[in-house]
């Protein structure tokens, strides 16, 4: 889901997905090292995307 809400530029909620699925015990050893790079880049976009409306 965090990848389709990230596809929209839902970032927020994109980011609250792999928050969540960060915490699921059954993930597995694949996703559970995936997740913080993805988390990393969504919220880096989701920054820049702030700072360019602010900017103008």
């Amino acid at each position: 889901m965090a990848e389709k809400f990230a596809l929209d530029g839902a970032w927020p909620s994109a980011i609250r997905q792999l928050k969540e699925a960060r915490d699921v015990k059954s993930a597995s050893f694949y996703d559970l090292s995936t997740i913080p790079a993805r988390l990393r880049d969504f919220e880096a976009r989701y920054k820049e995307e702030r700072d360019q409306e602010k900017n103008g």
